[in-house]
């Protein structure tokens, strides 16, 4: 089976609605109440994550897209004012916000791994 990039960002997006939870924030809004254009941006960063491509990397590459789309960094999402939150250079971001991204990535590498050896066995206790 080939690696599923919509199955992973959804996944992905789930882990991170609830960490946000976990980290005092608001989750956001279910993955089918995000716009496309929110949804293309996590299928983009799973996509990246499973050829290895490092976090600082898929970073700057969704920061880079969204400038170039006339998004700048601000207090919350906000499609209309096209702004973010984490529109910052690697370096500036929180620790909360990393946190964030290495879920993502883990949760990419996890399902990269079922699509390349198939599921795992389970020797009986």
């Amino acid at each position: 089976m080939p690696f599923d990039s919509e199955r992973a960002a959804r996944v992905a997006y789930a882990a991170i609605r609830q960490l946000r939870e976990e980290q005092g924030q608001s989750r956001g809004p279910v993955w089918e109440l995000l716009v496309p254009e929110e949804r293309s941006w996590y299928r983009r960063a799973v996509e990246l994550a499973a050829i290895g491509v490092r976090l600082p990397n898929i970073h700057d590459d969704w920061r880079r897209g969204l400038e170039q789309s006339g998004w700048a960094c601000g207090p919350d999402i906000d499609h209309v004012k096209k702004s973010h939150p984490g529109l910052l250079p690697w370096p500036a971001l929180s620790d909360d916000q990393r946190r964030r991204l290495s879920v993502l990535q883990m949760i990419t590498m996890a399902l990269s791994l079922d699509v390349m050896s198939g599921p795992v066995p389970v020797t009986p206790l």
